[in-house]
């Protein structure tokens, strides 16, 4: 058992019984395959919902704000997440975007399989930017312990069959629609809005 499961289990035993305690954890863990042994701080994040969402069960709402604040002081000590937002005009702009968000997922001590959803989403409609409209920019904004929003607009004219693009049906030896389906399927929620004056884009993901 690692220190920060340890921790964990200090916490929710505040508020019931051991046995539940122990119960929560374990599922938690292995919904989001982690480990007891390797458990870190940063996992926290991503166990968070899971966890406040269990506790619900067993404690009294007005006792659920004390939890939550126990939560966040073991995730205190890490990196900061605040929204970034990056141009895109130049191909230089695209490969700064891609590693800044790298760097950025590593600070934030993300899993490696979702730094790569990230920056591959990024990747995506950076390029959709830069390819067919004369610019814009994308937004990283994390919504909550768990989850992250990537929101790319642009000043463009909009995207012509765009309900047959994000319903896989259209075909383009451009490319154009690709980025929007890959992105789309990794995405837990993805919204369109696009017209004559531009595009914008938002894409959830959870981690």
């Amino acid at each position: 058992m690692s220190a920060t499961h340890a921790a964990l289990a200090d916490l929710l035993a505040s508020f019931v019984s051991p046995i539940i305690a122990n119960s929560i954890i374990t599922r938690a863990l292995r919904q989001q395959d982690l480990d007891a042994k390797t458990l870190e701080a940063a996992d926290l994040r991503v166990l968070a919902p899971r966890l406040e969402a269990a506790v619900k069960l067993f404690v009294e709402p007005e006792h659920l704000p004390k939890f939550r604040a126990g939560l966040d002081s073991m995730l205190g000590d890490l990196p900061r997440r605040e929204t970034v937002v990056l141009s895109i005009k130049t191909e230089r702009d695209l490969a700064d975007a891609l590693g800044t968000t790298r760097r950025l997922c590593q600070t934030w001590r993300l899993r490696p399989l979702t730094q790569q959803k990230i920056a591959t989403v990024v990747s995506e409609l950076a390029r959709n930017i830069l390819s067919y409209t004369p610019g814009g920019m994308v937004e990283l904004i994390p919504i909550d312990s768990a989850g992250l929003l990537v929101r790319a607009s642009d000043s463009g004219s909009g995207i012509p069959n765009l309900e047959q693009i994000l319903a896989g049906r259209y075909r383009s030896k451009t490319g154009l629609g690709k980025g929007l389906l890959g992105s789309q399927r990794l995405a837990h929620r993805f919204d369109v809005r696009s017209g004559g004056e531009g595009t914008v884009i938002e894409a959830e993901l959870r981690f």
